[in-house]
């Protein structure tokens, strides 16, 4: 697949988008939901006004004059994608929180 293209513009978390970014596709997203918490505001993918289909015709006539850096924009969302979205990532800030806790002296009840 040369791109993604994810135009929702209510999802919270497009599982789709962070699938396309782990093997380096490059990502069209709509500026809005939780495509613009998952892309950041680097040049992990390209954005798109989603209540401005004009701003979409823009993107894809680009796409299909081969003027975008496609390349550089997949190996730009994969890296993202590794340093916040991992499975690792998240056992690690997962076990780090249960860690927290246990060590957190306990409150005295009726104290």
């Amino acid at each position: 697949s040369d791109a993604l293209l994810a135009p929702c513009s209510r999802e919270a978390l497009g599982l789709s988008v962070l699938e396309a970014m782990a093997h380096g596709v490059p990502v069209l997203f709509s500026r809005s939901g939780g495509h613009l918490e998952v892309m950041g505001s680097g040049n992990a993918g390209i954005p798109f006004s989603s209540r401005d289909l004009q701003s979409l015709v823009n993107v894809l006539r680009a796409l299909a004059a081969d003027q975008l850096p496609l390349r550089a924009i997949g190996v730009q969302g994969q890296v993202r994608q590794r340093a916040h979205f991992c499975v690792e990532r998240h056992v690690d800030q997962l076990l780090g929180a249960y860690l927290r806790t246990l060590n957190e002296p306990r409150s005295k009840v009726g104290a």
